[in-house]
């Protein structure tokens, strides 16, 4: 006969007799030696809140977990990439778990250890345009006792005004009346866009 037993993990002692028509064996002793499943890594990343921008890698960190015994005979097996260093176009989860080299135990996929790595879209490249005046897409020519607006089109916006960055400016630049040259990029949850074309304003 055969019997199914389910252990944590210790060292196990059975005893079975044989009865046979009256007559009883001694009893055979079995010892069963039941290894310790390993817990689950401790996972991060090489960023910040674990976030990167569409066409950024991370590099995934998986740590033994200190509570694992021998913590030296254990390694980390990620169950759903090669490597640990990606270059991931959307928001996704990533699994992990722990095995034992000397016992073959692994964590099991119930209690795997998740990181949820967020990827953020990068925004498009705003555009300008000039209040009045304007001559074609990237440029406007007022009158020396004119004054014009220069607004860009975009969400967090950086200007750039003959080549120096310059912020919180917000979406409009009012009552232009010198010869400047604007570009201007958008700011999205960390994320930059490229900047615009450069827009020359001219008297």
């Amino acid at each position: 006969r055969s019997l199914s037993v389910n252990h944590s993990a210790g060292s196990f002692q059975y005893k079975v007799r044989c009865n046979l028509n009256g007559f009883t064996t001694e009893a055979a002793a079995v010892n069963l030696f039941v290894n310790a499943e390993p817990n689950a890594p401790m996972l991060s990343s090489n960023k910040t809140n674990n976030t990167i921008c569409n066409g950024e890698s991370i590099t995934l960190i998986g740590d033994i977990n200190s509570s694992n015994a021998n913590a030296s005979n254990h390694l980390v097996e990620w169950l759903n990439l090669n490597g640990s260093t990606i270059n991931p176009t959307q928001t996704g989860s990533y699994y992990a778990i722990t095995k034992n080299t000397n016992t073959g135990c692994q964590t099991q996929s119930d209690r795997k250890s998740e990181i949820k790595i967020i990827v953020n879209p990068i925004p498009s490249i705003p555009t300008i345009f000039a209040s009045i005046g304007s001559k074609g897409a990237n440029s406007a020519e007022i009158c020396e006792y004119e004054k014009t607006n220069i607004s860009g089109i975009g969400s967090g916006l950086i200007w750039k005004i003959d080549g120096i960055e310059k912020y919180n400016l917000g979406n409009t630049i009012a009552n232009i009346n010198t010869e400047n040259t604007f570009e201007v990029k958008s700011d999205v949850l960390g994320c930059h866009s490229n900047y615009s074309q450069p827009f020359m304003v001219s008297i």
